[in-house]
């Protein structure tokens, strides 16, 4: 413990909602500047695990407010970075049936977070601070509704449970934020798990009715039978299979899984060094190998055609990949894995005739894909980047698939077509086939381990080895994404509904349209567009190219790199005019040929 000598009473380390007095998880004091402001994105509150400590509490005492007002409920809260390194943690909220919280509440929570040291201490508490001084910043905001501190004190059906990674910080954040729902509520109903979790166990105890009636460890244990259970169902693998855990939680997970196959032996379990946050996504794990196209450590050596899975840290995300003859990598992507699922349930489909079938994508999908989609006769829809946008998008359909392309994703099914489904499966081998793989997907959020259990079972019915899914699935398109620094990124603007429809500024926008047709006739197709970043003042430009030429993009890239980054608004440039001035820079590179 420490002693706020300012205040008259004691704070527990993790208790502290203050910047000034912000400690890291080995209590070194990590003061934070006042002037610095936090943000919720999509993946929640996700920065250096040194400064969240302060964030964690004021976040946990805001949650118990907005947890209070909804008897009955089940909300959570996960500690984890997912993908980053070690030393990075992050913290994410979740909302009612394993669902993200309304943006309202996000919007409110990061008022309370960025909310100053003097107006707190002066106040002596951070309700009443809020209630008194921030709802007249919030006008547009059901303030009452969703943070009254003078709601009924606790609500005996309401609980939060916490979850945390493995990573060394996340069990002291997980306890900060408890010391804020127990400051904000004291008696208020909170679980935490006993054991580090993965993201997707989280949202799934956060909607498994379960925890209604206990949320002890035995009870959580119970709960999580529903997504042990069915991996029964995969009666043989067609190869042996491994799984790089990225040194992460799935380490943990996985051995459960696995000591429910029929046959166990056909999986085997590499980089799972837990504990170690030196080691955690270091050169490992789904988002090395997607942003990298490189093998992970450990598996450079398999032979061509050896089948692998990599899930990233917290094991929401999951993609395979092998090594092809000529000892190139071949990644089996979200995209990869939605056209696979999609197929599976469309051919099993024709018991329901009604069922309407949905495929759910980003921007940043293949354009080989995308063509797929549009090909087959069920709904493709693009939706804008984040799994919680996917997830809006598919809820529009009957079964609805849905991924993002570095490995987030899973399928969506309306109860009552379950139901019949379920029905069906009693007499109809394929509804039963259907509902097999329903069963293993987790249908809270996208999660790499049951995506990894239901991608083998998909393989298994269909007879498909490595070789031959690498042979029927598209071969990928080449792309780059590339941050281009700019004056101003609010100047750039796109649809609210469609990320990859560029609105502003004009004269840019018309004037990269041309070059696109330009440089088109040179190279070949391609796509492109542009998206402002959230935070920083640079513009993401994500070029895509289905010619082999790498050294093609890479000229495009520079060319589309030049306009942006030489744009500036004030100087009212004219479409000709930038046209002009891109066409001169492209003359002028040297490896500007076509074929190189």
């Amino acid at each position: 413990m420490f002693v706020n000598e300012s205040l008259d009473y004691p704070l527990p380390l993790a208790a502290n909602p203050y910047r000034v007095f912000n400690r890291n998880y080995k209590g070194v004091s990590v003061p934070v500047d006042p002037n610095r402001s936090f943000r919720y994105g999509t993946a929640g509150f996700r920065y250096d695990a040194d400064v969240l400590q302060f964030i964690a509490n004021r976040a946990g005492e805001f949650f118990a407010h907005y947890a209070n007002q909804r008897n009955g409920h089940t909300y959570g809260v996960m500690v984890t970075a997912s993908h980053n390194k070690g030393g990075d943690n992050g913290l994410k909220f979740v909302g009612p049936y394993g669902g993200p919280l309304e943006d309202e509440a996000i919007k409110m929570m990061e008022e309370v977070v960025n909310y100053p040291d003097e107006e707190y201490m002066r106040m002596g508490s951070l309700a009443t601070a809020v209630k008194e001084n921030l709802g007249r910043h919030l006008g547009e905001v059901d303030f009452e509704r969703v943070y009254n501190p003078n709601a009924k004190r606790v609500s005996e059906a309401s609980c939060i449970l916490v979850g945390y990674d493995t990573r060394q910080s996340s069990r002291f954040l997980a306890d900060a934020v408890i010391q804020g729902i127990f400051r904000a509520l004291p008696g208020f109903e909170v679980a935490s798990t006993a054991t580090p979790v993965t993201t997707p166990q989280l949202h799934w105890l956060v909607q498994y009715p379960i925890l209604s009636g206990g949320r002890s460890g035995p009870e959580i244990d119970k709960a999580m039978q529903p997504l042990l259970n069915p991996v029964r169902n995969i009666s043989e693998f067609t190869e042996d299979v491994y799984v790089d855990c990225a040194n992460g939680v799935g380490a943990l997970l996985m051995p459960k899984y696995i000591s429910e196959l029929n046959s166990p032996r056909n999986v085997s379990v590499l980089n799972a060094n837990v504990g170690d946050d030196a080691t955690l996504n270091n050169r490992c794990g789904a988002d090395y190998v997607k942003s990298n196209h490189l093998y992970p450590q450990g598996c450079a050596d398999f032979p061509p055609m050896t089948r692998i899975a990599s899930l990233d840290g917290d094991a929401d995300r999951m993609l395979y990949f092998t090594k092809k003859e000529n000892g190139e990598i071949f990644l089996f992507d979200g995209d990869h894995l939605n056209k696979l699922f999609t197929e599976f349930i469309e051919k099993r489909l024709d018991a329901l005739p009604s069922c309407k079938l949905g495929t759910v994508f980003t921007g940043y999908s293949d354009m080989v894909m995308k063509q797929w989609a549009a090909d087959l006769k069920v709904g493709g829809v693009v939706a804008n980047t984040g799994v919680a946008n996917l997830i809006k998008k598919a809820n529009a359909f009957d079964i609805a698939v849905y991924f993002e392309p570095n490995g987030h994703g899973s399928v969506i099914v309306k109860k009552d077509v379950l139901r019949e489904i379920e029905s069906k499966a009693k007499e109809n081998p394929r509804a039963r086939e259907l509902l097999n793989f329903l069963e293993l997907v987790n249908p809270a959020i996208g999660d790499g381990v049951a995506n990894f259990f239901a991608t083998e079972y998909i393989l298994s019915v269909e007879g498909l080895t490595t070789r031959s899914w690498m042979e029927q699935t598209f071969k990928p398109s080449n792309t780059q994404l590339s941050a281009i620094r700019v004056p101003d990124k609010d100047v750039f603007l796109v649809a609210s509904e469609d990320e990859t429809i560029w609105l502003a500024p004009g004269p840019l926008k018309d004037a990269c349209k041309e070059l696109w047709q330009f440089l088109g006739t040179i190279f070949g197709d391609f796509t492109y567009f542009v998206r402002p970043s959230g935070t920083e003042n640079v513009v993401r430009l994500f070029l895509q190219t289905s010619n082999d030429h790498t050294n093609n993009l890479n000229v495009i890239n520079s060319v589309f790199e030049y306009v942006i980054s030489n744009y500036k608004p004030s100087e009212e440039q004219t479409v000709d005019q930038i046209v002009e001035s891109a066409k001169a820079f492209y003359a002028s590179l040297e490896t500007a040929q076509p074929g190189n």
